[in-house]
């Protein structure tokens, strides 16, 4: 007997409600499902997950898995809220790892939706001149 799941049937709503349990196993479930879906439904996908990036703005262990789904979906909306999210949290020992994450997404996008924003970014006082220098890496599509 072959059984066939097919993920273009199974409700996004279902995938919606196990994303939002507290229950971090179907947490991780439903971003594995939403990621697996991804070539049938990339807009739906990218919606679910900018909304979830909202949901669980200081859950940066969530977070921080979320941004990982989305090194897949480089788009314009996925890109101009991963550069938010840069501005939006305080680097510090309890957010590098989040903020690492969402620069290794951001690397993996194309630079044509990147360039000239690390390019911005690298002139902005407002970051540790550390941080600059990884963001004119990034800007010209070297390693950083």
């Amino acid at each position: 007997m072959n059984f066939h799941f097919d993920l273009a049937t199974y409700p996004l709503e279902k995938v919606v409600q196990k994303a939002l349990s507290r229950v971090d196993r179907d947490f991780l479930t439903a971003c594995q499902l939403l990621a697996a879906r991804e070539e049938h439904a990339k807009d739906e996908v990218i919606v679910v997950l900018l909304g979830l990036l909202a949901i669980y703005s200081d859950n940066l262990e969530r977070l921080t898995s979320i941004v990982r789904f989305l090194r897949i979906l480089p788009s314009e909306a996925t890109a101009q809220r991963l550069f938010e999210e840069l501005r939006r949290v305080k680097s510090n020992n309890t957010t590098r790892r989040y903020l690492s994450a969402v620069l290794d997404s951001l690397a993996e996008y194309p630079l044509a939706l990147t360039g000239d924003r690390f390019a911005e970014l690298s002139e902005d006082p407002a970051f540790s001149q550390r941080r600059r220098a990884q963001f004119r890496a990034l800007a010209l599509g070297e390693p950083w």
